[in-house]
């Protein structure tokens, strides 16, 4: 498979879903999140994902060469493609609450698990309020207009 034609969604599903086969579970978070949920409103060539549980990092690192990518600092690339990737230690949480629950989609390559579009507000507010990140309130805000949140949740 030519990896370097796939769309933002679809690269970040093969990695998800191939990783998930080789033991390692992760959820996309991030602006990745906000493209996908704002359709494409904002845009991202940074791929985020969340390790669920702890991984080495030499486990992560066999496992991306395996999928053809190369390690430049702290991201996976694939020659030819304007995404890059970056996988973040455990735990998957907003602020001090650890996300168990997880949105996925669908695509010709697998299943992406990412935050829900309820998780992601909550966690563009947290880095408004404790960043003074503007720009997360916006993106907050974006994301909550196009997607059905869960008002109950986002009040505790």
């Amino acid at each position: 498979m030519n990896l370097t034609n796939l769309t933002l969604e679809e690269l970040a599903s093969y990695v998800c879903n191939e990783l998930g086969k080789r033991n390692i579970k992760v959820v996309l978070s991030g602006g990745s999140c906000m493209e996908l949920y704002t359709n494409a409103m904002y845009s991202s060539y940074d791929i985020d994902f969340v390790m669920r549980y702890s991984y080495s990092v030499n486990q992560i690192e066999k496992n991306m060469i395996e999928l053809g990518f190369q390690i430049d600092g702290k991201y996976y690339i694939l020659d030819g493609s304007k995404f890059f990737i970056e996988i973040l230690t455990p735990p998957v949480a907003v602020g001090d609450e650890f996300i168990q629950n997880f949105a996925s989609r669908d695509t010709k390559v697998g299943t992406l698990k990412l935050l829900t579009p309820t998780d992601y507000v909550k966690d563009r507010l947290c880095g408004c309020f404790l960043h003074n990140d503007k720009h997360c309130f916006e993106h907050a805000l974006a994301v909550a207009s196009k997607n059905e949140i869960d008002t109950n949740n986002l009040k505790k």
